[in-house]
């Protein structure tokens, strides 16, 4: 059997979504691989020199590797200069709070209380899922009516964030998945990536997804 547990997290710890949840939720799956959303040279630090990574969750991780004889791949290719690149560009802007775009700052505070107080599990929902639909309508929205300016590159960002790289992370699970006859994997991404790797997901073929691991928090 291939099975695939996709496990949507945060990049810092906030609340109840923090590096203890993670450990202890990869222990109650017990996944024998682990696809994480790094590059290889960040993997072979982890991995071959010893190097404690600087993500609580990557630490998480790590830990969970070294108890249970698992295996972490890497299947992210970002550039971190490419990335901030785009970052200075438009988010900045997107965060300065104004009159034009209070609805927007209000899904951000909430979106913040809940992973605070509903951890991960509370974050691999649907409810989570809409949520997530409705700050990028709202952010989308705001930049073609007060920032057009910066239009162009907030599109190059979504293509590289949501197109470019989760296209390589698929690309490389379907090579492990077309290589070994049997798995029980975990796949831990940012959550903000959940909308669009689902989809991806599905067009491996033979593979078990849990995609839900909690019940539609309100």
């Amino acid at each position: 059997m291939k099975k695939i547990t996709l496990i949507g997290t945060m990049h810092e710890e906030i609340g109840k979504c923090n590096g203890n949840e993670l450990y202890d939720i990869l222990e109650s799956i017990k996944p024998d691989v682990i696809f994480e959303e790094t590059n290889r040279y960040a993997n072979t630090l982890t991995y071959k020199r010893g190097i404690e990574p600087n993500s609580p969750f990557s630490r998480s991780i790590q830990k969970y590797v070294q108890n249970n004889n698992a295996r972490c791949i890497p299947v992210d290719n970002l550039e971190k200069q490419d990335f901030d690149e785009f970052l200075n560009v438009f988010a900045v802007s997107i965060m300065e709070k104004n009159i034009n775009n209070n609805e927007l700052h209000e899904v951000f505070d909430f979106l913040t209380e809940y992973m605070s107080k509903n951890g991960i599990i509370g974050m691999n929902t649907e409810y989570f899922d809409n949520l997530n639909k409705q700050k990028h309508k709202l952010c989308e929205e705001y930049i073609k009516n007060y920032k057009i300016e910066i239009l162009d590159k907030y599109y190059e960002y979504k293509n590289y964030t949501y197109s470019q790289r989760e296209e390589k992370m698929i690309e490389m699970i379907n090579i492990f998945a077309k290589e070994n006859k049997r798995f029980n994997a975990v796949f831990v991404i940012g959550a903000d990536h959940r909308l669009t790797i689902i989809d991806k997901l599905r067009n491996i073929e033979n593979i078990e997804y849990n995609f839900y691991l909690g019940y539609n928090r309100n």
